[in-house]
């Protein structure tokens, strides 16, 4: 079935308010553009249509699939809080993360939410399985980014939303406020939403937990067993929120 090899992309224009979506695409086909907009009000519906089985939110933690990670996380992305992975944006190992969080969450058949700040996910190498639990959300600036964030963990109907702004404009990404990340903190504990930001440098002040992830990978290195390009990463817990929220940095 159509349904089942297929993704759902929209892109949020921030001066309208609307949502115009790109299309359920088959596995493999083209981003054209539909005639549908929605208001932000219907993005409920929408995702209802999309996944309309209630996604699994057992426990307090979702593995991402990728064991030296989930190790340096105590078990994974943990509900209601920011984690936040650090890699240079040329690098490929961030991605690899990425794609193997959306095969995870995928196998548990939870419906994920990308938000691509640079809009330049490539859908191409995955599953049509897994791209059938995806809303990719395709953005071209750090206010579309922003306001796609804020809406969809407001929402709460995805558990999982993963924010990517390696591809962003630096400048832009630079003119950040602090109390922006924490406004995405106070909203991802308020619904429960475990989310994951891979950003080119840490910038995330509200982040629950830091990792830098070192030894990145390039391109020519994708070709190799996914388990061996995991172990050819370092992951380094630069920071962590401990109990009665103390703050532990790495020196």
């Amino acid at each position: 079935m159509l349904e089942n090899r297929a993704y759902l992309s929209v892109r949020l224009n921030t001066s309208s308010g609307r949502i115009t979506r790109l299309g359920d695409h088959p596995f493999g086909g083209s981003c054209t553009a539909m005639p549908h907009a929605a208001t932000i009000l219907q993005l409920r519906q929408l995702l209802a249509e999309r996944f309309p089985v209630a996604a699994p939110r057992h426990g307090l933690v979702f593995s991402t699939g990728v064991t030296p990670l989930d190790e340096v996380l105590g078990g994974g992305l943990w509900k209601g809080t920011l984690t936040e992975i650090s890699t240079p944006a040329d690098a490929a190992g961030c991605l690899t993360i990425l794609n193997a969080i959306l095969c995870a969450s995928a196998q548990e058949r939870r419906p994920i939410a990308l938000i691509d700040g640079g809009d330049g996910f490539d859908p191409q190498p995955l599953d049509p399985a897994v791209l059938a639990h995806l809303l990719w959300v395709r953005c071209r600036n750090t206010a579309q980014f922003f306001k796609a964030a804020d809406l969809i963990l407001r929402d709460g109907n995805l558990p999982i939303v993963l924010l990517d702004l390696r591809g962003s404009a630096h400048a832009e990404l630079k003119r950040i406020p602090n109390t922006t990340w924490y406004r995405l903190q106070r909203i991802a504990g308020q619904s429960a939403v475990a989310c994951l930001i891979a950003t080119p440098w840490f910038m995330v002040s509200s982040a629950h937990t830091r990792v830098q992830i070192q030894g990145a990978l390039r391109v020519g290195d994708l070709d190799r067993p996914t388990e061996q390009l995991f172990s050819m990463m370092d992951f380094q817990v630069i920071r962590r929120h401990g109990l009665g929220g103390t703050i532990a940095e790495a020196v």
